[in-house]
């Protein structure tokens, strides 16, 4: 999508290669809560970031995310964000 990482596939942006958005990878071995903060140093006001962010949690067996597969997501920020 842009200088920072590829995007999600989307109208507007539909060969978006997910393998190029920063991954992360836990493993959990019974129910847990998860938070996850973000922060970036780019911002266009105070609480209002530069570049939009989106994040999902999906289980994938261990393996890196490619695509996605709404039968595996277990978790989102709800929305795009603008961070």
């Amino acid at each position: 999508m842009g200088e920072k990482a590829a995007g999600l596939p989307t109208k507007n942006n539909p060969r978006a290669k997910m393998n190029l958005n920063p991954t992360y990878g836990i493993t959990v071995s019974k129910k847990s809560t998860l938070f996850v903060s973000l922060r970036i140093k780019e911002t266009k006001e105070r609480m209002k970031g530069k570049y939009m962010i989106y994040f999902l949690i999906q289980k994938n067996g261990g393996k890196r995310v490619t695509n996605m597969d709404s039968s595996k997501i277990v978790g989102t920020n709800g929305a795009l964000s603008p961070m």
